[in-house]
């Protein structure tokens, strides 16, 4: 998978675990072995964090999650 160079890179990329055409832990493997993106904090969005959460290795682990559907609660400020 080809991850975008950015000039300005996020600060924050938030991650649906369930994209259509490809696998959101694919993605964040990806974004992981990147050397520009692996810094980068990652949220994952998930239906069932338990079990997603179990299939991640720690080098591979995101910064947190987030139970579907979306509780804008779960949201604070830094």
């Amino acid at each position: 998978m080809h991850i975008c160079r950015l000039q300005d890179p996020p600060k924050l990329i938030l991650l649906d675990v369930q994209l259509p055409h490809v696998s959101g832990l694919e993605v964040l493997y990806c974004l992981r072995a990147d050397p520009h993106t692996q810094a980068i904090p990652v949220l994952l969005f998930l239906e069932e964090p338990e079990e997603h959460t179990m299939l991640l290795s720690p080098d591979l682990a995101a910064d947190g999650n987030l139970t579907k559907p979306l509780d804008m609660g779960q949201f604070s400020a830094a």
